[in-house]
């Protein structure tokens, strides 16, 4: 579709395990709509730990500037501040790529965007079935974020999230140079393995006693690998204290690296170890086998990343949708009864596959 005034707006909240779920449809509009000024109205974050979408997506022309969305919208005076800071664009199309929420929520979000005197909508959903994940009675597992996001545009049928090339980060040669560069520093033989064993949600955190348990288990093994942990700054420590414990040959960039460098390191990984987290979702959609840890919090499978190349660990013992962030009541005790030898045990087979395969 032409425009004479062809500017989108995509309404995206969240951090880094939201954007790359949204990955493809960004990709997908900007192949649709080269010379289109695309914007982001989005959060920023303050937490430490949370990465920003403007550092993710810095210098890929996938988005050309980002709009700031209070999380508190609450005030007269912040909402009429952001009408007119989106009256000022003149955009005729909102993308409205927004979690599931309710159908008051969704109309008035509507309402608020045509008063912005935006024309043209992809994603409205007011029917239940598009405000919410599916659930799959044979699998026990919601349906993935990521395909009910291409529901609501209608584009399930058109757009094949199988394929890399609608990952796309488009990480620069003097990006991967420089991940290259840092890896030679610390590895001189065998494959990396990329961890990560920090995570945003408490209930998500595997306990850091059976983190070391497992890693020493890998040690004995005689695994000829190199462990890279990636991470904010606030993982350094805990990272570091795993390092140190488990004697494994490792690598500890935690709060060291962007994230586009983090993920330019991720890329030359042959696995990655980690968690409920978004740099699960980055690992995967770079291509990388991931291993990772779920717990009981949210609806299980909603949050696992895209892809066939993955093993996901959650607890059988999980028997109801956990909704708690924190979790002191009941000591985390749905992903802390994941036993670590049976974690090993997956994790070992797994890695003996890419031992065989690795012909560095």
């Amino acid at each position: 579709m032409n425009f004479k005034k062809n500017n989108i707006l995509i309404y995206r909240l969240g951090s880094l395990g939201d954007m790359i779920v949204a990955l493809p449809i960004f990709n997908l509009l900007r192949r649709s709509y080269p010379e289109a000024k695309i914007y982001l109205l989005t959060n920023f974050p303050v937490s430490e730990k949370a990465v920003r979408p403007q550092d993710l997506f810095f210098n890929t022309g996938l988005i050309d500037g980002y709009i700031s969305y209070p999380l508190r919208l609450r005030k007269f005076k912040d909402r009429l501040k952001l009408y007119r800071r989106l009256r000022s664009f003149n955009f005729v199309r909102l993308v409205y790529l927004a979690q599931p929420r309710g159908f008051f929520k969704v109309f008035r979000d509507f309402l608020f965007f045509r008063l912005c005197r935006i024309n043209e909508f992809n994603g409205f959903c007011l029917k239940k079935d598009l405000r919410r994940n599916r659930y799959f009675n044979e699998t026990n597992l919601y349906e993935q974020e990521t395909v009910r996001l291409l529901r609501c545009l209608d584009l399930k049928s058109s757009l094949d999230l199988d394929q890399l090339m609608n990952w796309q980060l488009y990480l620069k040669a003097e990006e991967i140079n420089q991940a290259k560069k840092i890896i030679s520093q610390a590895v001189n033989s065998g494959f990396i393995i990329s961890c990560s064993v920090g995570a945003k949600t408490q209930t998500s955190i595997w306990p850091i006693e059976k983190w070391i348990e497992l890693f020493k288990l890998i040690k004995a093994k005689g695994f000829k690998a190199t462990f890279v942990f990636i991470g904010s700054k606030s993982e350094y420590e805990i990272s570091q204290t795993l390092i140190t414990k488990s004697r494994i040959p490792a690598l500890n960039l935690c709060g060291k690296t962007s994230i586009r460098i983090s993920a330019a390191v991720i890329k030359q990984s042959r696995l990655f170890i980690g968690q409920d987290t978004g740099t699960s979702h980055l690992a995967l959609s770079l291509g990388v086998f991931v291993f990772a840890l779920y717990s009981g919090y949210g609806q299980l499978g909603r949050w696992f990343p895209y892809g066939f190349k993955k093993k996901i660990v959650y607890p059988q013992c999980r028997s109801f949708e956990c909704s708690y962030r924190l979790c002191d009541k009941s000591k985390k005790n749905c992903i802390a009864c994941l036993d670590v030898l049976d974690v090993y045990s997956e994790l070992s087979e797994l890695m003996d596959n890419l031992k065989t395969s690795y012909k560095g």
